[in-house]
């Protein structure tokens, strides 16, 4: 047989000899204290210093603070999760902060960054989103006929419409920055203008309180966020 020809065949010698679960153990411990006692006390600190890199409290606090959801139900029937922060110029500035000290930027690089923040604040209004919706033909914010229409209302008679709905494939960048997405969400970036279109043109004036309003067929959600 295949177990008789491979006693046969033994060239260690092993034949007949129990290996009992004491001896694994001892084994096992060996074989730890010999590569523990070869491990650089440098190596265990760059371990340590890897493990201590998550999310900074003040980064997390900003997420926490601009982020709001909202849901939509018919009866007990689920229609939308949606999940949304808000790029205020403080959570904006967390962000970069984060971001700089996640990649280790070069202060080059992060005056650039910053500039690019402080430009993007000045023009645009924008969001963060990720949906949730058990159809997935219906998670189409992007479209041009989408099932969805969302406005930015900043006041009872001023209502605005997107300049630019742009959806994003996750990655684990964005997962680790906005961390309420998931593969079972759609993610978007929502830029709405701070200006009127023509040249010149001030910011809009705002109340302290302004809403985020997605609505169709299956109903409306609503998210607030108050600037002061």
């Amino acid at each position: 047989s295949l177990v008789e020809s491979s006693e046969k065949k033994d060239p260690m010698g092993t034949k007949g000899i129990r290996i009992t679960g004491k001896r694994i153990s001892a084994l096992i411990g060996i074989v730890m204290v010999f590569f523990l006692g070869c491990t650089h006390d440098a190596s265990v600190k760059g371990f340590l210093e890897s493990d201590s890199t998550g999310m900074e409290a003040d980064y997390k606090s900003n997420l926490d603070k601009w982020t709001r959801e909202a849901r939509i139900y018919k009866g007990f029937d689920l229609e939308l999760i949606t999940t949304g922060i808000y790029l205020s110029p403080e959570f904006r500035n967390s962000y970069l902060n984060e971001y700089t000290r996640v990649f280790r930027s070069t202060d080059d690089a992060k005056k650039r960054l910053e500039q690019e923040q402080t430009q993007a604040a000045e023009k645009y209004d924008e969001f963060v989103i990720a949906a949730y919706t058990p159809e997935k033909q219906m998670n189409d914010f992007d479209k041009k006929k989408s099932s969805w229409k969302i406005y930015l209302v900043l006041d009872e008679t001023l209502r605005l419409e997107p300049d630019k709905i742009e959806k994003r494939k996750m990655d684990p960048v964005l997962n680790y920055f906005f961390p309420f997405a998931s593969p079972w969400k759609s993610f978007y970036t929502l830029r709405f203008p701070r200006h009127e279109p023509k040249e010149g043109s001030s910011p809009r004036t705002r109340g302290d309180e302004f809403r985020l309003l997605i609505t169709g067929v299956r109903g409306t959600a609503e998210m607030k966020w108050r600037i002061r």
